[in-house]
C-alpha cells in the first residue's frame, strides 16, 4: 500500500487464551511491530484483508461471536472500524472473499454440528457484494468435506489464476502442512478445484507444522511451529 508492506497476525496472549490481530511492516529485510491494529472482548486470527470499491476492509476470524464480521481500514494500519456482519449465528472459521464471474464468493469453515469442529468442511456462497448481509448457499455445500483441505489457509491471486490454500492437519496435530488448490471453476451450480501443491514443514530444520501462508506477488509470508525451550 503506498509502497509498503504490511503483513497483518494473529497475536495470541496465552494468559486470555485469546487473541487480537496485530500490524507489522516489513521495512527492507526486518519485520518492524506497528502495534494492535483490532482488538475485541472475543478471540480475533485469520485476519483476510481484501479491497472493494477502493476501500480496504478485514474479516478475521471471530467465531467466539458468533458472527462473521467485517472491518473498513480508515487509517491504515491501525485504525479499523465495524462496517457489516456478513452472517449472525454461525460458528464460521477462516473465511475468505474474492470475485470471479461477475459475483462476490464467500468460502468459510462451518461448524454446523455443534461439535468445535472447525476443520472439515468448507462452505460456499455467493452474492453482489461482499458488504451484503443476504448470501445465497450453494447447492453443492459443504463443496468439500475433508479433515485434509476443508478449512482455508489463505488465498493467491496470480492473474486469472486462483488458488485456495487449505490446511493439512495430522493425527493429534492441528496445522501440519500446507495444500495447495486451483479453482477451476466456479459458478452458482458448480464448483471445482484441483490440487496442484503442497508445503511441508521441511523448509528449517527443526520445524512440526504450519498453516498459513499469504503474498503478495514480492512477499511471501508462512506461519510454523516448533518447539522452544526456555529455562
Amino acid at each position: 500500500y503506498d509502497g509498503r508492506t504490511f503483513c497483518f497476525v494473529e497475536d495470541f496472549v496465552y494468559k486470555t487464551n485469546r487473541a487480537h490481530i496485530t500490524a507489522l511492516e516489513i521495512v527492507g529485510g526486518k519485520v518492524v511491530e506497528r502495534g494492535i491494529a483490532l482488538k475485541e472482548p472475543f478471540h480475533l486470527s485469520f485476519p483476510f484483508l481484501f479491497q472493494y470499491q477502493g476501500e480496504l476492509y478485514m474479516c478475521p476470524e471471530s467465531y467466539g461471536s458468533g458472527q462473521i464480521r467485517i472491518y473498513r481500514c480508515t487509517d491504515l494500519p491501525l485504525k479499523w472500524e465495524l462496517r457489516t456482519v456478513v452472517m449472525e449465528g454461525v460458528s464460521a472459521a477462516d473465511t475468505m472473499f474474492f470475485e470471479r464471474a461477475g459475483k462476490w464468493w464467500m468460502l468459510t469453515s462451518l461448524d454446523e454440528s455443534g461439535t468445535e469442529d472447525h476443520c472439515s468442511e468448507l462452505y460456499l456462497f455467493s452474492s453482489d457484494s461482499p458488504l451484503s448481509t443476504h448470501w445465497t448457499r450453494h447447492p453443492r455445500n459443504p463443496v468439500r468435506i475433508d479433515a485434509c483441505g476443508g478449512r482455508n489457509a489463505g488465498l493467491i491471486v496470480d492473474g486469472e489464476k486462483l488458488f485456495r490454500l487449505a490446511q493439512r492437519q495430522g493425527f493429534d496435530e492441528y496445522g501440519q502442512g500446507l495444500l495447495v488448490y486451483e479453482i477451476k471453476s466456479i459458478s452458482e451450480s458448480s464448483f471445482v478445484e484441483e490440487l496442484v501443491s503442497e508445503v511441508n514443514p521441511t523448509f528449517r530444520r527443526g520445524l512440526l507444522g504450519t498453516h498459513h501462508l499469504s503474498t503478495d506477488g514480492k512477499t511471501t509470508v508462512i506461519d510454523h511451529v516448533s518447539y522452544s525451550f526456555v529455562f
